[in-house]
C-alpha cells in the first residue's frame, strides 16, 4: 500500500495483545481494514526489530532523520525497491561501526540515493552513487572524498522537492 495513516484503537493499553509489537525500531507485518475514513489496525506479527540502532545516540538520530526524510517524500503508493534499500539501510548500518564522518557519509549517500530514485537531481548525480544500493567501502570512500560537492547536490535536490 506505501506509507497509510493507521488508526490503532487501545494498541497502548496494558491489556492489548498488540502493543508489544508496535514498539519503535521494530519491524512488523501489520493487518488493516478500510474504514470510512482511515485504515483500521487489526493485527501485528513481528518481522524483526532494529534495536542495536538504540545504543549508539548518533545512529538512532540518524534513523530518525532517514525516516522523517521517507515520511515527507513519500506518498500512497506503494514502493517495494524503495522500501527494500530502507529496510537495507537500516540493517547496513545497524551492523556497522562507524565513526561521526562515516556516519555523515552514509546519510549523504543515503539521502542522495533516495532523492535520485524518486527523480530529484537526475544529472547532477554520479552514476556511482545512484546505480548502486551497495554500502562497501569503496563507495563509502568516494563518499567522503566528495562530500561537500554531494551535499550541494543533496540541497538542491531538496529544494526541487519544496520540502
Amino acid at each position: 500500500l506505501g506509507l497509510v495513516g493507521v488508526w490503532g484503537q487501545g494498541v497502548r493499553k496494558l491489556e492489548s495483545k498488540l502493543r508489544f509489537n508496535l514498539q519503535d525500531f521494530s519491524l512488523v507485518h501489520i493487518h488493516l481494514v478500510r474504514g470510512k475514513s482511515m485504515w483500521r489496525l487489526t493485527d501485528v506479527e513481528s518481522a524483526g526489530d532494529f534495536y542495536n540502532l538504540l545504543v549508539s545516540e548518533e545512529k538512532r538520530l540518524l534513523t530518525g532523520r532517514m525516516a522523517f526524510l521517507m515520511k515527507r517524500l513519500l506518498e500512497e503508493e506503494a514502493d517495494y525497491k524503495l522500501y527494500n534499500f530502507f529496510i537495507t539501510a537500516l540493517e547496513h548500518l545497524e551492523k556497522q561501526t562507524m565513526d561521526k564522518e562515516q556516519l555523515k557519509s552514509f546519510e549523504v549517500l543515503f539521502v542522495l540515493r533516495v532523492l535520485h530514485h524518486l527523480g530529484y537531481g537526475q544529472d547532477s548525480v554520479p552514476a556511482s552513487f545512484s546505480k548502486s544500493h551497495t554500502w562497501d567501502d569503496e563507495v563509502f570512500n568516494s563518499v567522503q572524498k566528495q562530500r561537500g560537492k554531494l551535499v550541494k547536490i543533496v540541497n538542491m535536490s531538496l529544494q526541487q522537492t519544496h520540502m
